[in-house]
């Protein structure tokens, strides 16, 4: 308050015997001189014109000048101050190594390598089927009876077509469904023949097998992208074999057990 009076605010540095070096505060076992405050006040003199006395001045500016001191200790020791924060940025961290260790160890391999992945294929081809199915006649309606009429109706080889004529108003539809199929009532087991009917979300269906198909296989471009994840899960897991192979896995029981509560 001594310090900075009307000549300070226009400009002139003579401070009355208070060194410039000597400390005005101190915090996080910094310390903060007097010229670093004056400094402050002198580039942000503008800011407080809307002041009217320079005790006002005085104590707004040094207020927001210890503030942004704050503030960017704390910014700047986050990791130190929060452990949260810090276990937070550790993750990250960790994360961005694993995924770079990831992207050289195991991605990098699949990429632009159609012969490896088709030599993969080849070795694999069980795993790259299509799906089991069923030719079937899929018949719903809202009334229980009609179910049954249809249900006769299908077991005495009636055609498609006519079928429909006969029972207007019907839902009908024919053709390959895999096994577990929406289309398909819930307890319903596909299977050759008519079956039941069943009251699936309060509307009544008769489902009629006609012929299973087995699977077929898929070519390589219709399953490429499974592919490439599988062989990139190969990769990954023999990597990881080899490693727990080289190296010796130590668990800490007390700290295992600390963890759990």
């Amino acid at each position: 308050m001594k310090v900075v009076d009307s000549d300070f605010i226009i400009g002139n540095w003579y401070c009355h015997n208070i060194s410039h070096n000597n400390t005005l505060a101190t915090y996080a076992n910094e310390k903060i001189s007097f010229f670093e405050y004056y400094n402050y006040l002198s580039s942000k003199i503008n800011n407080y014109k809307y002041l009217v006395s320079i005790d006002e001045i005085v104590s707004v500016s040094y207020n927001d000048f210890t503030n942004s001191i704050i503030y960017n200790y704390h910014k700047d020791n986050l990791e130190f101050e929060y452990p949260e924060f810090k276990n937070t940025l550790k993750d990250y961290s960790e994360g961005l190594l694993l995924f770079e260790l990831m992207e050289n160890k195991v991605w990098e391999k699949s990429k632009n390598n159609n012969k490896v992945l088709k030599d993969f294929y080849n070795n694999n081809k069980e795993k790259y089927l299509s799906n089991k199915k069923i030719e079937a006649i899929v018949v719903t309606c809202d009334n229980k009876q009609t179910a049954k009429n249809i249900r006769k109706q299908l077991k005495s080889n009636i055609t498609f077509e006519k079928l429909k004529n006969l029972n207007e108003g019907t839902f009908f539809s024919n053709g390959l469904y895999e096994f577990y199929d929406k289309e398909f009532p819930d307890k319903y087991k596909p299977s050759l023949g008519v079956s039941k009917v069943f009251n699936n979300n309060n509307l009544f269906v008769v489902v009629k097998g006609l012929k299973e198909v087995n699977p077929k296989q898929k070519y390589f471009d219709e399953v490429k992208g499974k592919v490439i994840n599988d062989y990139q899960n190969k990769i990954e897991n023999d990597w990881i074999l080899n490693l727990s192979k080289k190296y010796k896995v130590v668990i800490d029981e007390k700290v295992l057990q600390s963890l759990q509560y």
